[in-house]
């Protein structure tokens, strides 16, 4: 099996989990000397793959048509690093990144043998563990219960062509980000599973790496393109030119 991921529970160092090219996200115990994991999570297969979904999205900024923020300029494909804008300021609906076919050709009989889990973090306690599927939705175990444990799962987003990552963010983990094939990041509400940022961030195809600053709500997102962006919410006066970042 191919390893992608390793992460440390925050709260109880000698804890961690694993997962690659398989369905399961693997705790183990560095206190314990086996080969076998102490608990294995993994998640029930949906019967409702084939439905079209709508997603609202709340307090969406429209990207470049409200923010000001310009991720389309061929010139900043250059290895810089660049600020843009993660705010909100409208509310409105769009489709999800699958399309009619999309869904159609996986549906939930076939899932248990094409997806397997790209990326798998704790929470900032320890006690959530956040695991993105290939070719499925985003699904959020409880750590202290049973294998099957699903508290939530995200939809929307589209984990195929690459390894991607999954992050929480917030200072208690209070929203789920990934990245998607369409080269957009996706924030949603961990409680209620919405998705309430949907922003274009990488011009060349996917996203894959998202990492949040542990302290201030800046992100860091990274994919096909040659730069590294850095999200803030900043209001009006705040919003850094791109000439200024080139100094």
């Amino acid at each position: 099996m191919h390893l992608y991921c390793i992460d440390i529970n925050p709260m109880k160092p000698y804890e961690f989990i694993v997962n690659g090219d398989d369905e399961y996200v693997r705790m183990y115990d560095k206190r314990k000397i086996s080969v076998d994991p102490v608990k294995q999570f993994r998640r029930e297969i949906k019967n409702n793959k084939t439905e079209k979904k709508r997603y609202s999205i709340i307090n969406e900024t429209e990207d470049s048509a409200i923010n000001g923020t310009d991720n389309s300029d061929d010139s900043s494909d250059n290895g810089a690093v660049h600020v843009a804008d993660i705010g909100a300021s409208a509310s409105i609906n769009v489709d999800s990144d699958y399309d009619e076919d999309d869904i159609s050709s996986f549906a939930s009989s076939s899932l248990q043998y094409l997806s397997y889990i790209t990326s798998a973090v704790y929470s900032y306690c320890g006690t959530e563990i956040l695991a993105s599927y290939s070719e499925d939705d985003i699904y959020l175990f409880d750590a202290n219960g049973r294998s099957n444990s699903v508290l939530h799962n995200y939809s929307g987003h589209l984990n195929r062509m690459t390894i991607k990552g999954v992050n929480f963010y917030g200072p208690r983990s209070d929203y789920v980000i990934s990245g998607s094939d369409s080269g957009y990041i996706y924030i949603w509400n961990k409680e209620t599973e919405a998705i309430v940022q949907r922003k274009h961030a990488d011009k060349s195809g996917s996203v894959n790496v998202l990492e949040a600053h542990p302290h201030i709500p800046t992100l860091a997102t990274s994919g096909l393109d040659k730069t590294i962006k850095i999200w803030e919410p900043l209001n009006v006066s705040q919003r850094l030119k791109k000439k200024n970042l080139r100094k």
